[in-house]
This record gives structure tokens, sequence and C-alpha cells, in this order.
């Protein structure tokens, strides 16, 4: 009798950043294919209009929350967190929150973030553009370098890790 496993892929949209942008979207296809069961975490109608940002990660988190609380992580051979922005912070604290065995790649964390990318959390890949105007790309090297944490750092992308220029450029 064959032994099936069973893979989770966990996909945590940024402020603006839906599960259909393309970055989570090709992460999503890209699992799929291999055979991973997929989870789209929505953060519903949480709105950060006159919260401070912490009030609004808090409601988020109880959001959050109550979307996994039937989910029996247990069944999984390999569970994938993959965050945009906002959603590295929920990644990482739900991975901390729920205390199982998680892989991340986190995809252009946020400052808040950087309290999860530590040694030993499991994190496949930090991913993110020299232009990005939400955390310092020195800083994020900085420790990602302590932590040793692998680092992918995209030449001139910004927070969408899109590269702006000419889109002339005959090939």
């Amino acid at each position: 009798m064959e032994n099936k496993n069973r893979n989770l892929i966990v996909l945590f949209p940024g402020g603006g950043y839906s599960v259909s942008g393309p970055l989570l979207y090709y992460a999503k296809f890209k699992y799929e294919v291999k055979g991973y069961e997929s989870l789209k975490i929505n953060y519903g109608n949480c709105d950060r209009e006159g919260k401070s940002f912490h009030e609004f990660i808090e409601e988020i988190k109880a959001v959050v929350l109550r979307q996994v609380k039937e989910v029996d992580f247990s069944v999984y051979d390999d569970i994938l967190f993959v965050s945009k922005s906002l959603g590295t912070v929920i990644a990482g604290w739900l991975a901390d929150t729920l205390n199982i065995n998680i892989r991340h790649i986190y995809l252009t964390p946020i400052a808040d973030t950087l309290q999860f990318i530590k040694s030993g959390k499991n994190i496949s890949i930090v991913v993110a553009g020299t232009k990005d105007k939400h955390l310092n790309t020195d800083i994020l090297k900085e420790h990602c370098e302590r932590e040793k944490i692998r680092l992918e750092l995209i030449a001139d992308a910004g927070h969408s890790l899109e590269i702006f220029g000419d889109m002339n450029v005959k090939y």
C-alpha cells in the first residue's frame, strides 16, 4: 500500500496585495502542481482607518484565528506558509501561536516581521527588492546574515518586486 503524503501551502496576502497577485498566485500554482492542498488566508473587512498599526494587526489576528481553527494541521506532512508584506507578520505570529512545524517563504517582509525571522524557525528564504521603501535593505541583509537566513535581494525592485524601466527594450 502506497503512503501518500498530505501537504499544505497557506497563502498570506499583504495589506493591499491579494492572493491573486502574481507572487502568491504562482507560488500557489507551483505547489498545487506538486500535490499540495492550499489555504488562502483572507483578512475579511479589516480596515486600518482610525486604528494604530498594532490595533489593525490585532484585528487581523482574530480574523485569521477564526479561519484556521477548523484546520487539522496534524494531518499534513509538510506545511508551507508563503507570505507577502503585512502577511509576513501574520504568518510569523501564527506559526508561533500554533507551535507546529511550518516552513516559511517571506516575500517583502516589513520591519515588524524581523522578530519572526530567526534561525531555527525553518525559513526557506526571504525575498525583497533593493528599492523596497517598507524595510531598509541594509537592515534586512544584516538581520538575515546574523540569523543565518537565506536572503534573495532583487536589484532595483520595489515592494511589489517589480522593476520599472524601459518597457520598449527589444529582445
